[in-house]
């Protein structure tokens, strides 16, 4: 990645974590002391940020600086990330179907592979522009030879904590079918079946179908009482 294309990226996630907290452009400015003009440029890419205003600016929004960055070291043991490099997938494209609303949803995850960490960019609208999503999650990386699982925090309400679960083996495959677990709005614990791509899937009736609860599910839930999701 170029320096361009760093900032570029950079100020789009500081423009997404501002949103997810309700903040605008003259909230930022003030409590930065700059003007709105020059937050804008910021988060459009267009001028460079100091590292002692990225810093001010995360200590306002709650970021931690490094999920901005990229990973140039890791903690992670060589063998740990030897292992499982086979699993490793830069980005994954999650959908649902939410029945009550009748529609398809989206996220995106972004994982850095090398510090076992992830970003999620829950239900978003584009998913050409994820980073405008209307929730962030963020959190760690576990994988085995079975299965990989994603713990990932709101990042606006802490409380709130999503875990996905994907079968390992096939995840670089065209796509792969797992769970999200997580809460309502109103407290609830609930569980999604989703599918993960590495590309976008386009969005049509064979998504939506393949993401509806199928009856052999419905058939297996009831004589198990658990749900495997197909």
């Amino acid at each position: 990645m170029d320096s361009c294309d760093f900032y570029t990226t950079l100020g789009k996630k500081l423009r997404a974590r501002r949103r997810t907290k309700h903040m605008t452009l003259s909230d930022l400015s003030k409590k930065l002391n700059k003007s709105v003009a020059t937050i804008s440029k910021y988060e459009k890419g267009e001028v460079l940020i100091s590292i002692d205003t990225l810093v001010d600016i995360c200590q306002i929004l709650n970021i931690d600086i490094a999920s901005l960055l990229p990973i140039t070291s890791t903690d992670k043991s060589a063998a740990e990330i030897a292992r499982y490099q086979n699993y490793f997938s830069d980005k994954l494209y999650l959908y649902w179907f939410n029945g009550e609303k009748h529609c398809l949803q989206k996220a995106v995850l972004e994982n850095k592979n090398l510090s076992l960490t992830a970003t999620m960019y829950y239900d978003v609208d584009d998913i050409s522009n994820y980073y405008e999503a209307n929730y962030i999650y963020e959190g760690d990386i576990t994988y085995s030879d079975t299965c990989t699982v994603f713990i990932l925090v709101n990042t606006k309400p802490p409380f709130d904590i999503l875990t996905l679960r994907l079968p390992s083996i096939g995840i670089n495959s065209m796509h792969v079918v797992g769970l999200i677990s997580m809460i309502t709005y109103f407290y609830q614990s609930i569980a999604m079946k989703v599918i993960a791509s590495e590309n976008p899937l386009p969005l049509n009736d064979e998504l939506k179908n393949a993401l509806h609860i199928s009856s052999d599910e419905l058939k297996n839930i009831k004589r198990t009482n658990f749900f495997f999701a197909q």
